[in-house]
């Protein structure tokens, strides 16, 4: 009987979801404005991280860039730049030692 209830349930859900991608299909859902907010990206020095941030720069947020790596953050502070952020800060940071993220996050 168990087995017979979780089943209806998995079923049940399913075409749930199914209706619910559907309908979010045809009618989008609605995007968070961040024109103005302040957004930390760490690992911003490459990949991933870097795009991100240039982004973020483009939709008018105020970027904060953390990475352990200075040349990598010096090259994407000035595409950040060169791509319409208004504000960018860059620090250093170890995101391994939670002594290094308090001290960067105090400043």
């Amino acid at each position: 009987m168990n087995f017979f209830l979780e089943t209806l349930k998995v079923i049940g859900l399913s075409f749930y979801y199914f209706l619910e991608s559907l309908v979010f299909l045809i009618v989008p859902k609605r995007k968070k404005n961040v024109s103005g907010e302040i957004v930390l990206v760490t690992g911003a020095g490459s990949g991933i991280g870097r795009l991100l941030s240039l982004k973020f720069a483009s939709l008018g947020a105020t970027v904060v860039l953390w990475d352990i790596n200075q040349e990598g953050l010096k090259e994407t502070s000035r595409l950040v730049k060169q791509n319409g952020a208004v504000r960018v800060h860059c620090y250093i940071c170890d995101c391994s030692k939670r002594e290094d993220i308090y001290r960067v996050a105090d400043q």
